[in-house]
C-alpha cells in the first residue's frame, strides 16, 4: 500500500462527490514474510532466512511485554500482531478499481521509492 495511491483514491472520491461508500485500498496480497524480504534487499541488509515459528513467536511477544513493563515503554511486538504475522488475510481491490478506475502501484515499487527517501532523512545517508 502505498500513501500515494490512497490520496488518489481520496481525490477521486472528492471530484466524483461519492459518499457513504469503503474501499479496500490495497495493490497486493503479501505475506509478511516477502514484504520483509523486499525490505532487507531494499536497504542492503540479508534477507531473513529462517521463518519465525508459531512458539518463537509466542515468546518473542512474552518478552516484549516484560520488557515494556519493566522500562516502562510500548511494547514492540505484541499478541495481537504475532497473530496477525502469523494469519494469511486476503483483501480484494476489485470494487476500488472497478468504480474509481484507479490503478496501485506495486509493493516493490513502493519499497524501492521509500527506502532512498528513508535513508536520506532519517538516517542521514
Amino acid at each position: 500500500m502505498d500513501v500515494r495511491d490512497v490520496v488518489a483514491a481520496l481525490l477521486i472520491l472528492f471530484d466524483k462527490k461519492i459518499t457513504a461508500q469503503r474501499y479496500i485500498l490495497v495493490g497486493e496480497n503479501l505475506p509478511y514474510r516477502t514484504h520483509f524480504e523486499n525490505l532487507a534487499v531494499a536497504f542492503g541488509q540479508k534477507k531473513p532466512h529462517r521463518p519465525a515459528s508459531p512458539f518463537v513467536m509466542g515468546l518473542l511477544w512474552r518478552m516484549e511485554h516484560v520488557r515494556s513493563v519493566l522500562f516502562g515503554t510500548d511494547p514492540l511486538v505484541t499478541k495481537e500482531t504475532t497473530h496477525s504475522a502469523l494469519s494469511t488475510w486476503k483483501y480484494s481491490n476489485a470494487k476500488a478499481i472497478n468504480q474509481l478506475g484507479i490503478t496501485f502501484r506495486p509493493i516493490a515499487q513502493s519499497v524501492a521509492d521509500f527506502v532512498p527517501f528513508y535513508k536520506r532523512n532519517f538516517l542521514g545517508k
